[in-house]
């Protein structure tokens, strides 16, 4: 899996250094879960900004745990805090080697800017709310280069903001595949504070928000 990033060096030297392509280790709940690589990394006086980094995320047995928290927080659009540090054979230069995998800074790996549910909708069956449930369709989206399948969900459901139901599935199975493609999957909503009044202004299409955790796999990486 391949998240892009901002990386932000400060140089307290005298001079700037041309150290070439280089590659620097992600370092999260005390285990290596990535990698950055840099065609070209030049640090000049100052404050250097390098926009748009690829960082590579690569999952071992190790490793496995700390990844799935990290891309856990990722998914979530929250930050994940980390090292930035110097591989073994970081540069092509002998000579820089010994001060570059001695190099480690502390960063934070920003959340993703996207949803993983873009909506919500109600379709209406008398039947089925007579047996407690409303049939919903959900529309969740992939922001991953790779494809992913979600596995199981346990969302709140609200209407107006009002607490109306609860998806609670262990056997969603939403497969998607990658770079931003959607799919619909119609789910039964089990209703627990809903009422006769609240179905009256079930007109047309109506829009619900969701709130919850979804488990699902980013390319074999479990993500919540």
């Amino acid at each position: 899996i391949v998240i892009s990033v901002t990386v932000m060096v400060y140089n307290p030297a005298v001079a700037a250094i041309n150290v070439g392509p280089a590659t620097l280790g992600v370092f999260f709940n005390n285990q290596t879960i990535a990698y950055i690589h840099f065609n070209d990394f030049i640090v000049n006086l100052g404050w250097n900004n390098y926009s748009d980094q690829n960082v590579v995320v690569v999952q071992t047995p190790e490793n496995s745990a700390a990844v799935s928290e990290f891309l856990s927080l990722y998914a979530r659009g929250l930050a994940a805090n980390c090292d930035l540090y110097g591989v073994p054979n970081v540069t092509v230069h002998p000579v820089l080697e010994p001060a570059l995998t001695s190099f480690k800074l502390s960063t934070a790996v920003p959340g993703l800017d996207q949803k993983i549910i873009l909506f919500a909708k109600i379709v209406i069956n008398i039947v089925d709310f007579l047996k407690g449930y409303i049939v919903t369709e959900l529309t969740v989206q992939n922001p991953f280069a790779v494809d992913a399948v979600l596995e199981e969900a346990d969302l709140g459901i609200y209407l107006n903001r009002t607490y109306v139901g609860r998806l609670n599935s262990k056997d969603l199975n939403v497969v998607i595949k990658g770079s931003g493609k959607s799919v619909t999957k119609p789910v039964e909503i089990k209703i627990e504070d809903f009422t006769w009044k609240e179905l009256k202004v079930l007109v047309g299409n109506v829009l619900l928000d969701v709130n919850g955790t979804i488990v699902g796999k980013f390319d074999q990486g479990v993500a919540h």
